[in-house]
């Protein structure tokens, strides 16, 4: 597999809305199916995913779309997200909530290991990048364990985005709060930025990391 190390548009401050939208929503197809993956999605689940699709500009079709998805009653073909990812910089915003949501219980294990390393493969990302991911969401865990206050944030926050595009990872993936911290942090927002925190009124477990990989494993 070719894995690509170009950074695009790593000087630009650029905006999860400035994405192309057929790339917004296979980040946002990823979401919904980790989201749903118990099978319940109650009202303030649904509203709120349905504001993250408002603020990261979806269009009603996509927007619709993705809470269908959540709710499981699309047949969406998931090769076609990854399809989609694999050429965009926001594979590395998915690895990295995939990562945090994995870590959130203390640790990873070898099993969810491999699989997110599955997810890496079929998203064309090397190993430099991988473990670039793997220390920045053990930083950001840190300081959320550690309640770092504003200006050590603002320290971590540039330590990020120096180690990201060292290790090939570009900075602008990371302009979008997700919130998929299972009710500890966001990703966070502008370039790496460890400081904005936007956690979802639902519970995100690996376990529907796991239910997306069942579903949609490369079958070769």
């Amino acid at each position: 597999m070719n894995h690509k190390t170009k950074i695009k548009d790593v000087e630009t401050q650029r905006s999860f809305s400035d994405y192309p939208e057929n790339e917004r929503f296979a980040y946002f197809a990823l979401l919904a199916a980790i989201a749903g993956a118990d099978g319940t999605l109650d009202d303030t689940e649904r509203a709120r995913l349905r504001e993250l699709c408002l603020e990261a500009r979806m269009s009603a079709e996509h927007t619709a779309h993705t809470l269908s998805i959540a709710e499981g009653t699309s047949d969406y073909n998931f090769d076609v997200a990854i399809e989609t990812l694999r050429e965009s910089d926001l594979r590395f915003l998915a690895v990295a909530d995939m990562l945090l949501i994995a870590r959130a219980d203390g640790r990873i294990t070898p099993d969810e290991t491999g699989e997110i390393e599955g997810f890496c493969r079929s998203l064309d990302l090397n190993a430099v990048q991988i473990q670039t991911l793997r220390r920045y969401v053990e930083k950001i865990i840190s300081a959320k364990t550690h309640g770092a206050d504003e200006q050590k944030l603002a320290l971590l926050s540039e330590e990020l985005k120096n180690e990201l595009t060292l290790g090939q990872v570009p900075t602008t993936a990371f302009a979008f709060s997700s919130g998929l911290m299972a009710g500890m942090s966001a990703v966070g927002t502008a370039v790496g930025v460890a400081a904005g925190i936007v956690v979802l009124p639902f519970m995100l477990t690996y376990e529907g990391v796991r239910a997306l990989w069942k579903k949609w494993r490369p079958k070769t």
